[in-house]
């Protein structure tokens, strides 16, 4: 089974994780970091180009993307998704527990939450976990 012509709209924030902090020492100025990262991400954003070539799912599954700045310029959803729609549970992320020495992985946590889809837009919810750099 595979999905023809489909479309995604990601709106997503950056959130910089610091190894500096994670081994003790003074984070850098967190003005300066999130602004380096988003003009990195930016400039390759606006040219289609990324570090690794996006996928959905499998790398046989490409993702060709492009970056809307300007929220006037996001287009309107499809008329079949208005309304509100249960999708159930979906994986939220996998937290794995991984001795620092070995890099051996412990245990995996799988995390989900319940997808409601309003108006074609499916929120997800922050981790409930904290991330480590």
């Amino acid at each position: 089974l595979l999905l023809k012509d489909v479309a995604y709209l990601i709106k997503a924030h950056v959130h910089i994780l610091d190894p500096r902090v994670e081994k003790g020492d003074a984070p850098s100025p967190e003005n300066e970091a999130i602004g380096k990262h988003l003009d990195m991400f930016k400039r390759r954003a606006r040219k289609g180009q990324a570090f690794h070539q996006p996928y959905f799912g499998c790398r046989e599954f490409p993702v060709r993307f492009e970056l809307i700045e300007n929220e006037a310029d996001l287009p309107a959803p499809h008329e079949s998704f208005a309304g509100e729609r249960d999708l159930g549970f979906m994986l939220h992320d996998i937290e794995f527990d991984q001795d620092r020495a070995t890099k051996k992985v412990r245990a995996t946590t799988p995390h989900f939450f319940r997808a409601t889809m309003i108006d074609g837009v499916i929120s997800v919810p922050e981790l409930p976990f904290p991330v480590k750099a």
